[in-house]
């Protein structure tokens, strides 16, 4: 992984022609105006406050933080579900709003999502075959005999029997449900998934068994991810790179092994010292106070107030992913590394 003063950049793929990365962001900053009080008052919230990377086909990138860290908003972006405040979405290098409909399409078919709750993913009115069939319809040009013959090839590839085909959601368990919502994202055929806690509503057998199927696809169609979680445990065995949000921010990035065993950022330490573990020995880091509110966010670095290492240089200045002196992007002024 290579990094910008600014951004990580996240690119893994390598080619004979240089490629534009598939999705890039660049500085992108999202505010909501938020009514506060009965008499109409308003306050503006700072849900992404500068946020850069770039992801390629081929790349799994894990996206962790606490709630309200800005992970959602940041997904919502980048699929072009909401639109930044400022800064840019590219794809393939072109901004959103300066693509065209063929482009749109493409995008639609290269890029694809993976909800948390897969049965409330799935229309409860539509069987298994039409929900896997129904991006096929729209985002390619098969005849209806080759997108059923297609259904049938991406229930084998995640390893669901053809029997499936005409049950309702209602009737799947969950991991069933979420292998349906899995083959139905790789119907057109994609670079990448999006995955928003993709598994955090199963049980932690069934999470096994989709994290290795995931692990599975990527090896065999060479399929790129971002995998946003919660669960630290699941981005290591799932990703090579991480990136740390924290209020609005990238504050860590790096490759997976290295970020989630040898932090260099306290709030990425805290993160894994929250982690129940039996064969933890190191002193904890402890985490002070309450999170910000991105309403009125602190001056310098946000993670100030709660931060053990914190001193009067990082309540006025603002540090960058380059800052630290860690072996990988480290927004930190003093890192673990050097204290």
């Amino acid at each position: 992984m290579t990094s910008s003063p600014n951004a990580p950049i996240v690119s893994n793929a390598s080619s004979a022609v240089e490629q534009p990365p598939l999705l890039t962001a660049r500085e992108v900053r999202r505010d909501f105006d938020q009514r506060s009080n009965w008499f109409g008052a308003r306050r503006r919230v700072q849900a992404l406050r500068g946020v850069s990377l770039s992801l390629s086909s081929g790349d799994r990138v894990g996206l962790i933080g606490e709630s309200g860290s800005g992970k959602s908003t940041l997904v919502r972006l980048l699929l072009d579900l909401d639109t930044p405040t400022s800064g840019t979405i590219n794809f393939l290098g072109t901004p959103y709003s300066e693509s065209d409909a063929k482009r749109r399409r493409e995008f639609r078919q290269r890029v694809q999502l993976v909800f948390q709750d897969p049965l409330s993913s799935l229309n409860p009115r539509r069987r298994v075959r039409d929900a896997i069939e129904a991006p096929l319809e729209t985002l390619t040009d098969l005849d209806q005999h080759a997108r059923r013959e297609r259904v049938e090839e991406l229930l084998d590839l995640v390893r669901l029997p053809t029997t499936l085909l005409e049950r309702f959601p209602r009737e799947l368990s969950g991991g069933q449900a979420q292998r349906v919502a899995i083959a139905r994202a790789l119907a057109p055929k994609p670079d990448l998934l999006v995955l928003d806690e993709a598994v955090s509503s199963l049980d932690v057998c069934v999470q096994a068994e989709i994290l290795r199927l995931l692990s599975t696809l990527a090896e065999q169609l060479g399929l790129g991810y971002l995998f946003v979680a919660h669960d630290l445990a699941v981005v290591e065995a799932t990703c090579d790179e991480v990136l740390v949000m924290y209020l609005g921010r990238i504050v860590e990035s790096g490759p997976a092994g290295e970020v989630l065993h040898r932090p260099a950022h306290p709030y990425t330490k805290a993160l894994l010292d929250a982690m129940p573990s039996l064969e933890r020995i190191q002193k904890r880091v402890p985490l002070l106070g309450e999170p910000p509110s991105p309403v009125n966010p602190p001056t310098g670095c946000a993670f100030h107030p709660r931060c053990s290492l914190a001193k009067e240089r990082c309540a006025n200045e603002l540090p960058t992913l380059n800052d630290g002196d860690a072996r990988h992007p480290c927004a930190c002024y003093y890192t673990l590394e050097s204290s």
